[in-house]
């Protein structure tokens, strides 16, 4: 009788410890899926582009704070600015330094911007030609009127951003417009018109 309430027992305290772990974990993933994506009460969307609309202000929610901590960044006030990240291309599709990237800026109106690639940590990348980023005033049009940036490993003409070896990579837009700011999604929910980006080849 005694073996039996302790084998009934020690069935329950296991059973117990399992559906802890199991909450625990959940609790954990979630969190870090909200840290790392972020959701739609702390970012927005469109696309591949992902911007956390209280980055950099005083009353950021605490995932977006944790999102900053992780990546080291120092965002500008999203009252101020817009700061846009992209992970994957137009098909979804992981960006990464083994692939030659076209990112078309034609169509983005706004009054200032600036395009960089950063390394998985959020790092500027090391390069020979000490380039980082490309902005408005910066950037050349093509013959065509268009304006397109080209993010690979080897040197390319015209707007080349070097991405050496770095493996998977971060792209990020930062708009300064103030149509942008007070309204950075139009009615339904998409924003304004954001870079495409379309892979040309990888190894």
């Amino acid at each position: 009788m005694l073996l039996r309430a302790i084998a009934t027992f020690v069935n329950f305290v296991m059973r117990g410890a399992v559906f802890l772990a199991i909450a625990i974990l959940g609790g954990f993933g979630s969190a870090w899926v909200m840290i790392h994506s972020g959701s739609q009460l702390t970012a927005a969307t469109s696309g591949p582009w992902v911007t956390w609309t209280s980055a950099g202000r005083m009353d950021a929610d605490p995932y977006t704070r944790a999102h900053t901590v992780r990546l080291g960044l120092l965002p500008l006030n999203s009252t101020l600015a817009l700061t846009y990240q992209a992970q994957t291309d137009v098909a979804g599709q992981r960006i990464h330094s083994s692939c030659v990237y076209v990112v078309d800026v034609s169509n983005l109106d706004a009054e200032w911007w600036s395009m960089a690639v950063f390394d998985e940590r959020g790092a500027l990348i090391r390069n020979n030609a000490n380039r980082f980023a490309f902005n408005a005033s910066t950037v050349l049009r093509d013959a065509d009127g268009g304006t397109r940036i080209v993010v690979s490993r080897e040197a390319r003409p015209g707007n080349w951003l070097p991405t050496s070896g770095a493996g998977r990579l971060i792209l990020s837009l930062t708009v300064q417009d103030p149509r942008w700011v007070s309204a950075a999604t139009d009615d339904q929910g998409r924003s304004r018109n954001l870079p495409t980006i379309s892979t040309v080849s990888c190894r």
